[in-house]
């Protein structure tokens, strides 16, 4: 059950590359616009947020659309990230270590499944019952929280 979501954060981790689908239809000059506003360092959030306006007010309705989509699906799993990392604070420091541990296992790729279900389940073994049993909860609830629809 855990290997879920952790392939769920592994997906997550890569959320600071940039994907944009909406850019697909849209000509190369627009793109190079679209990513320039983006990247523009010296913008804040709001002028930023207003040259993206101005430039969806240049696209087909279709990329606006796609664009409304993309934009609530990038909101939503920062917002699954963030409520995912208060809940992780709130366990205890052995339970913490064990969910890190765990995930440098699961982004190990030299391992074979099975060598990393051994080394999982050797962190696991570390844990007490009642650590365990809050791993299970936690886990329970985070695959829950993941796999909403996006």
């Amino acid at each position: 059950m855990f290997i879920y979501i952790l392939a769920g954060l592994l997906a997550l981790s890569n959320a600071h590359r940039f994907v944009a689908p909406f850019l697909d239809d849209v000509s190369e000059a627009g793109r190079k616009e679209f990513r320039d506003i983006i990247s523009d360092q010296q913008l804040s959030r709001e002028e930023r947020d207003a040259k993206v306006a101005t430039w969806l007010d240049k696209q087909s309705q279709e990329t606006k659309a796609e664009f409304l989509k993309f934009r609530e699906f990038r909101n939503n799993q920062i917002r699954r990230q963030d409520e995912y990392q208060e809940a992780l604070k709130a366990l205890p420091q052995q339970v913490q270590a064990a969910v890190r541990e765990v995930k440098q296992v699961q982004h190990r790729h030299d391992l074979a499944t099975k060598e990393k279900q051994a080394q999982i389940a050797e962190i696991l073994g570390k844990l007490s019952d009642d650590e365990k049993e809050q791993w299970d909860r936690f886990n329970d609830w985070a695959e829950a929280l993941f796999a909403k629809k996006q």
